[in-house]
């Protein structure tokens, strides 16, 4: 496999660069006769090499052949003689049901390197078709009495949005709820910081451009109540964030 050198110096990688303070972004391609099989979204700090996005993305994982060894080997190898001082890799956050983790075991040992789990953690999973009454069940009872005070009073829309045209121009909103939600804990929002708000407006775009994005915003009353960014791959959706006005009954 022949892991090629590219330019990345678009707009979108730099917001990375500049989101994530890394002193290396390493995003690398795996190539088999001329065609892209898998791509690690990688970056290097201290001579430690971590996925893209650790700290705000609660899934990470080698996209495309991910379960190849002779796939993961090459990219690790190649991400190894990129980074300055090499130390390791720490690759978190990988889901349960990716086979990633087996090829990472195989390819280690080809590379000479020792595996360690650093442990796990619960994560929220929620199958909708299979048990839909499940996440009603899962809801609390004053969650229950806020819903109902408001359809009492108007009733509450409940806008599903998949275009950039859609989404962007509720962004402003979106950052501001984001803002005042930390606010109230003594925690300073990641989008008062431009470069933040940069990333999410260049992915909302290219996202709608493939079709991935899956915004939903509640209205009430011309106001939103509550707004949320995901995205369906495969038929899985993740879950950006979402966020509720701060305003109370």
């Amino acid at each position: 496999y022949e892991i090629p050198k590219r330019d990345w110096s678009s707009d979108v990688c730099s917001s990375d660069l500049e989101t994530y303070e890394v002193e290396q972004l390493l995003l690398l391609v795996a190539d088999r006769d001329g065609e892209p099989v898998a791509i690690a979204p990688l970056f290097a700090s201290g001579g430690m090499v971590f996925f893209l996005g650790v700290g705000e993305a609660d899934y990470h994982d080698i996209v495309g052949a991910g379960h190849d060894p002779d796939v993961v080997e090459a990219l690790l190898s190649a991400a190894r003689e990129r980074t300055d001082d090499f130390e390791g890799f720490k690759l978190h956050f990988l889901p349960e049901g990716t086979r990633t983790p087996a090829a990472l075991a195989t390819a280690a040992d080809r590379l000479g390197l020792d595996l360690h789990e650093m442990g796990e953690i619960v994560t929220v999973v929620v199958d909708l078709v299979a048990d839909a009454s499940a996440a009603r069940r899962a809801v609390s009872g004053s969650m229950n009495k806020r819903e109902g005070w408001f359809r009492q009073r108007g009733g509450i829309c409940v806008q599903p949005l998949a275009t950039a045209a859609e989404v962007l121009p509720l962004l402003p909103e979106f950052f501001a709820m984001h803002e005042a939600r930390w606010a109230s804990k003594g925690i300073e929002s990641g989008y008062t910081r431009p470069e933040v708000r940069a990333f999410l407006e260049r992915w909302v775009e290219v996202s709608a451009a493939h079709g991935w994005l899956r915004a939903l915003r509640l209205e009430w009353e011309g106001r939103t109540l509550a707004m949320e960014c995901s995205w369906e791959i495969r038929k899985s959706t993740r879950l950006n964030s979402s966020h509720v006005s701060e305003s109370r009954m």
